[in-house]
């Protein structure tokens, strides 16, 4: 599926709930290891879903 196009936005509050959800069993489960992802670039910030450069 190209970048989910068929699943469509999570702008309905049925789909945003499942989004958080999702989110939130994905951090409970590897929090730790996306936190400090040893192959995320240093120089780009994870507070955003950008990739921008770090301030």
């Amino acid at each position: 599926h190209l970048e989910s196009i068929s699943r469509g936005l999570d702008t309905s509050s049925e789909k945003a709930e499942r989004y958080r959800a999702e989110a939130a069993f994905m951090l409970a489960k590897w929090g730790d290891k996306v936190r400090r992802d040893r192959f995320y670039n240093v120089n780009l910030t994870a507070e955003r879903e950008d990739f921008s450069y770090r301030d």
